[in-house]
């Protein structure tokens, strides 16, 4: 009974022992799945977290994207804005006069051009030409006259007719053309002889329709046949005298004073047409029948803005030398104030210019109201007197091109400054 008992109670243990171990075995199965089931929400949870930063990344990445272009495209705007000043006319042109001619900018504002000349003085060597509104840099201020160089050319021009510094500035504005990719180069001098073969600053109207001051007449005075018929002294007068004289001739060269008259005024001719003034002359041959009051009518129809009559001078006394002019006088009956004083004017301008270009004396403007060519003008007009050909030596010069040619410079420095070139 005993054995019995104690093999139904081993046999207890043994079932017990087994369903304790089939109970564990079924516990670590479930801890193992719970493990992999948490394992596996655990992969994707990070997975989906992985995602969500990635997610996130982007559009932070798109947040701090999208204020890069704004800044870029703000910068680009900035960068145009900034650029947009250096393209306006006012910079455009400094930088293109700063960049071309530096410091001591100029602007030559004569009408037909501006001397330069070798030195400061009106009887200077002409050795180039500046056009109006052509630039230049100062490169020495020397008072009346700057030392400047434009192009291809150094030398002197007369200080009144330029412009400086800012007054420069601004009147180049209006000079400079913009064109289509940028603006034009502005004009420089041009050496003597080497003229642009653009035609110059000059009218390009027929004389008579000519605006006052472009046009210039000569008269060489006298011509080989006399008119002995007379005509008034001036319109109305009761006066009379002899039309036309041949003059006198020289002392030691018998040279004729219509000759050297008329070699003198082609020379002039040349001299203001070269300068860019349209010329009217009276004669150019020694074969002109036009008396002296019909001379100056012609000059009054041309459009000219001054009448020059050429003549050579003579006296008793062969010591006597020099140049001399003739201007009306305030008490002349023909002309009113107004043309006496610009044709006195005119006469003292030349009688300057005409010295310092030849290193004749100046002797002086007479005013005198018997002269039939001044009395008929109604522009100013002036008789100059180049030198006596009663002067042995005066009379050797006057028959010299070289000194003619200095004449002729001379009387047109004084054309020049008379209309303030």
């Amino acid at each position: 009974m005993r054995k019995e008992m104690k093999r139904i109670g081993v046999l207890l243990i043994a079932v017990l022992l087994l369903f304790m171990a089939a109970a564990c075995g079924k516990a670590e199965n479930g801890s193992e799945t719970e493990e992999a089931d948490s394992g596996s929400e655990e992969i994707t949870t990070t997975e989906s977290s992985t995602s969500e930063k990635e997610t996130e990344s982007e559009t932070e990445s798109e947040k701090i994207s999208e204020p890069s272009s704004e800044t870029e495209e703000e910068s680009t705007t900035e960068e145009i804005t900034t650029e947009e000043p250096e393209t306006s006319e006012e910079d455009a042109e400094r930088k293109l006069l700063s960049d071309t001619y530096g410091e001591g900018i100029f602007l030559a504002k004569a009408e037909n051009g501006l001397n330069i000349r070798a030195d400061k003085s009106t009887a200077s060597e002409v050795i180039g030409r500046l056009p109006l509104h052509a630039f230049g840099s100062v490169t020495a201020d020397e008072g009346d006259w700057l030392k400047i160089k434009s192009g291809g050319v150094e030398g002197y021009v007369s200080a009144q007719y330029t412009v400086r510094g800012k007054d420069a500035l601004a009147l180049a504005l209006s000079v400079l053309k913009k064109a289509e990719d940028g603006y034009n180069e502005p004009a420089e001098a041009y050496k003597i002889g080497e003229e642009p073969t653009a035609e110059p600053a000059a009218p390009t109207v027929a004389p008579s329709e000519s605006p006052s001051g472009l046009v210039v007449c000569i008269d060489a005075g006298h011509q080989q046949h006399g008119i002995s018929e007379m005509e008034p002294n001036g319109p109305g007068s009761t006066v009379m005298k002899a039309k036309l004289t041949t003059g006198t001739a020289g002392c030691v060269t018998g040279a004729t004073e219509y000759q050297v008259n008329l070699d003198v005024s082609l020379k002039l001719q040349a001299e203001l047409q070269r300068r860019g003034y349209s010329v009217v002359m009276i004669r150019t041959t020694n074969d002109c029948p036009l008396s002296n009051a019909e001379r100056a009518q012609v000059a009054n129809q041309s459009g000219a803005g001054c009448f020059i009559r050429v003549h050579c001078n003579s006296h008793n006394d062969p010591s006597i030398k020099g140049i001399m002019n003739y201007a009306p006088s305030p008490a002349n009956p023909y002309m009113n104030a107004d043309l006496v004083s610009r044709s006195n004017t005119l006469a003292n301008v030349m009688l300057n210019t005409m010295s310092a270009a030849t290193g004749a004396r100046g002797i002086c403007v007479l005013q005198d109201d018997t002269m039939t060519g001044i009395n008929w003008c109604q522009i100013p007009v002036t008789i100059v007197e180049m030198g006596f050909m009663s002067n042995p030596d005066e009379d050797r010069l006057l028959s010299d091109p070289n000194y003619q040619q200095k004449l002729a410079v001379g009387m047109a420095d004084g054309v020049d400054r008379f209309f303030g070139r």
